[in-house]
């Protein structure tokens, strides 16, 4: 494969991984230890969050097919396919997996041209329900506080997407109206500091009404803190590593509390 097609397969590993660490972070918030002993008991879960990563690559996937019509892309929006359906064979459907079929359509509507994202400031807020949505739908041991975990990953999300608005300030046709554009950067950044700040106003509240567990807090909150700093950062001329940077923050952050996890019940 080209060095382009390898980038774009590691942004492809590099989102999908985030999603589904998104659902993990969820569980880590509201159970903190016990829920990778649960992880480790329960394949079901494990297979819902492997199915989270699968639709995500399926859907960025896709939306680079319709933009680029490549036939990496192509297969990659197969292999995704594939993997979907693998995990969706002894799924136990229910309504919330019914209602995937909203951010699918979000999907679609999104990739097509002349589509939805072509509405002025719809763009972002296309990616940011999609896949809110898709996290907080196949995530069983979130769906007793579904309501809160959305409102945060929806924060979280959107502040997540305005550098890469940021990035293509000068590039995305005028017509999408992105923040940067209607506000110019430094308005998109404080937007975006906005949403930061009201995620960890949240993870304050939520730990301090004994809700969440304090290590997860404290984990999310130092990946707030360092996307702040990003955003602080970014520009239009940025470097590929800030932007990879910020796809793999929650796949970062799970992953460090999971290690600190472990280290607790040696």
């Amino acid at each position: 494969m080209k060095k382009k097609n390898y980038s774009t397969l590691f942004t492809l590993v590099l989102v999908s991984a985030s999603t589904a660490s998104l659902s993990l972070l969820g569980g880590e918030l509201e159970e903190g230890v016990d829920f990778w002993a649960r992880l480790h008991r329960d394949t079901d879960l494990g297979r819902t969050i492997a199915l989270i990563a699968a639709l995500t690559w399926t859907a960025y996937s896709w939306i680079g097919w319709m933009e680029q019509r490549t036939v990496v892309f192509a297969g990659f929006t197969l292999v995704g396919i594939g993997a979907s359906t693998f995990y969706l064979v002894d799924a136990h459907l229910g309504f919330r997996e019914a209602s995937l079929i909203i951010p699918a359509l979000l999907t679609l509507g999104y990739a097509f041209p002349l589509g939805l994202r072509q509405r002025k400031g719809l763009k972002i807020h296309l990616i940011t329900t999609s896949w809110t949505w898709t996290v907080i739908a196949l995530s069983p041991h979130l769906a007793e506080r579904w309501w809160i975990h959305g409102l945060w990953m929806y924060a979280l999300i959107f502040a997540m997407t305005i550098p890469f608005d940021l990035r293509d300030a000068h590039t995305d046709s005028f017509r999408f109206q992105t923040l940067p554009q209607a506000m110019g950067l430094t308005g998109a950044k404080w937007v975006a500091w906005g949403s930061v700040l009201f995620v960890e106003l949240t993870l304050l509240i939520q730990w301090g009404m004994g809700h969440w567990s304090g290590i997860s807090a404290l984990s999310v909150w130092a990946l707030c803190e360092a996307l702040s700093l990003v955003i602080w950062r970014i520009n239009p001329k940025s470097p590929p590593h800030l932007f990879h940077f910020i796809d793999a923050l929650p796949f970062i952050t799970a992953g460090l509390n999971a290690g600190i996890f472990l280290i607790l019940t040696l």
